[in-house]
């Protein structure tokens, strides 16, 4: 999984818990291309593995309402794990700024 599709996401669940679905709109919203159903499900496994995303299953709430749906969110983890992308990439601008600035 590269960081890039971890990164969003990670950064689709920072305003909240979204099940499947939710998350997918959200990432299209971003990126500008929904992704394959397949690959959503087995990253957000692999997240949820590795600590960052925890995940809660909860039945519908209308009778015969259709299928459970599997709410995700982020962890503690997954939270610090973002705080500290921002951080890399807050030192990385400043230190391309200060290049750039001295160049021209």
């Amino acid at each position: 999984m590269n960081t890039h599709d971890q990164e969003n996401i990670l950064l689709a669940l920072f305003s909240g818990r979204k099940w499947g679905r939710e998350i997918s709109l959200a990432i299209e919203t971003e990126v500008g291309k929904r992704p394959a159903r397949g690959w959503l499900y087995t990253t957000l496994d692999r997240l949820e593995k590795a600590g960052l995303v925890r995940s809660e299953r909860e039945e519908q709430g209308q009778p015969g309402g259709g299928a459970p749906r599997v709410y995700y969110a982020l962890t503690g983890e997954g939270e610090g794990w973002l705080r500290r992308r921002e951080d890399e990439r807050r030192r990385l601008s400043g230190g391309l700024s200060g290049l750039v600035g001295g160049a021209l």
